[in-house]
């Protein structure tokens, strides 16, 4: 597949926006002795990975508004080749890990279904070391006291007793100035 090539008829891949408060950091050199790149995101508190196509693409990104111009962008400011399909996969990381301001469905449901995914991504033995070692055990169950004592405090709740509460709040300021 060439560069001006698209797999979905003859539109290019709309850039999804990323969001503004996601920074671009330099990381740990990658295996090959290349740079390395992190995105940190603040909301999440979260350092991700990304190796320097990535980050050349994501440098970029801002200015463009499709594929076709972020492969433009890459060539002319780095000299850099880059294929649709890294494109396409960088899209997919960037979607999976919220790094995008909207979902790829414009939808909020999108959000809340991630959500929910990566809280069941843990395996039945992590959730039950999780439940192991965050229990609660009530060592007090005042309900009974409670329910015993309403009837002396209950006319503190009226409108006669809020009155009088201010009215002497107001003769203390008083007093004390």
């Amino acid at each position: 597949m060439q560069a001006g090539e698209h797999d979905q008829g003859d539109e290019p891949l709309k850039l999804p926006q990323l969001r503004s408060e996601l920074s671009l950091r330099l990381g740990a050199a990658s295996e090959d002795g290349s740079n390395g790149w992190l995105i940190y995101d603040p909301v999440q508190h979260r350092y991700f990975q990304i190796d320097q196509t990535a980050y050349e693409l994501l440098s970029v990104w801002p200015q463009c508004q499709d594929a076709d111009a972020l492969i433009a962008a890459v060539a002319a400011r780095f000299a850099t080749s880059v294929e649709p399909l890294q494109i396409h996969e960088l899209v997919r990381f960037l979607v999976e890990s919220n790094l995008t301001s909207e979902s790829p469905t414009g939808d909020w449901r999108y959000f809340a279904a991630s959500a929910r995914r990566r809280a069941h991504a843990h395996g039945p033995l992590m959730r039950l070391a999780h439940n192991y070692l965050f229990f609660r055990i009530p060592l007090w169950r005042p309900q009974r006291f409670l329910t015993s004592t309403l009837p002396l405090v209950a006319p503190l709740y009226t409108r006669t007793a809020a009155i009088v509460i201010l009215l002497l709040g107001l003769v203390g300021l008083y007093l004390a100035s």
